[in-house]
């Protein structure tokens, strides 16, 4: 594999955005040094699209880019890849999503309205706040693959900010601190998940907003939570909840929580309630 770096802000297929005029490859290796964007207008295979200092990409619509995307920069606040069309205009990315090792390292963020979806596992960095999938609009990010949380503070794999929509298919997993949350409802959105929720040292999926949470799975708990709700929108969960250390599911404000499945206690109940909010079970 080799490493190709950019030479100036352009269109990934020219020569002259390139160092030596080299288009990278399936089997290279694009970065986008700093001071440089490069905009992907065309369809897109190489192995992996990373960046340096202030070096970002941007993904038009209709593309669709086959590559890992990995944030390499040591600049704080810098976006390795950026989505920024309007409903109903889609692309999609078929790799691998990884957040960066400093604070705000984001690897993919879709900022508008439009649809973007990845096709591999989506895993937040070691940086407070270095997210893998943000949803920063009112648009919708779909994944199909894995969703691990990072080992910093706030470092979430698949971040909804506002009133889009993240869907996920596939397991998961919170991370090794204790708000590195696999998933974070943030907004006024929802989030959508068919398969296996499981904590670590965060829970799996924070809902941390008036949006909703709808889960098709089986909910396991570690040291945190499986599941958390902190604020006033629903949960619902169908599958069975396994308690460990800490609850299976624990609604810790008043929203309230669905759950169709079974319930098996451990240190800790199954499933811990607020005074004030409403729980439902049949199962």
């Amino acid at each position: 594999m080799a490493l190709i770096l950019s030479a100036a802000t352009g269109n990934f297929n020219a020569g002259a955005t390139w160092v030596g005029g080299i288009v990278p490859g399936a089997a290279d290796e694009a970065r986008a040094s700093t001071g440089h964007t490069v905009t992907i207008t065309a369809n897109v295979t190489c192995t992996e699209l990373s960046n340096a200092g202030t070096g970002t990409y941007v993904l038009n619509s209709g593309v669709t880019l086959t590559a890992n995307v990995t944030n390499k920069s040591a600049t704080a606040s810098v976006f390795c890849l950026t989505f920024s069309a309007a409903s109903p205009a889609t692309a999609s990315i078929v790799g691998t999503c990884t957040g960066g090792t400093v604070n705000v390292a984001l690897a993919v963020n879709n900022g508008s309205t439009g649809t973007l979806t990845i096709t591999g596992n989506v895993t937040a960095g070691s940086g407070a706040s270095a997210y893998a999938a943000y949803n920063g609009s009112t648009g919708s990010i779909v994944i199909i693959g894995n969703t691990l949380g990072g080992g910093a503070g706030n470092s979430v794999a698949a971040y909804n900010q506002s009133g889009g929509t993240i869907t996920m298919t596939g397991n998961v997993t919170g991370g090794t601190n204790a708000s590195a949350y696999a998933a974070q409802n943030q907004g006024s959105g929802t989030m959508l998940i068919t398969g296996s929720v499981a904590a670590a040292t965060a829970s799996g999926v924070l809902n941390n907003t008036t949006g909703s949470v709808t889960i098709t799975g089986n909910i396991t708990a570690s040291t945190a939570a499986g599941v958390t709700n902190a604020s006033t929108g629903p949960i619902t969960i169908t599958g069975n909840i396994t308690a460990a250390a800490a609850a299976g599911v624990s609604n810790a404000s008043t929203g309230s929580v669905t759950i169709t499945g079974s319930i098996t206690a451990s240190t800790a109940a199954g499933v811990t309630n607020s005074s004030t909010a409403t729980l439902t079970i049949s199962g």
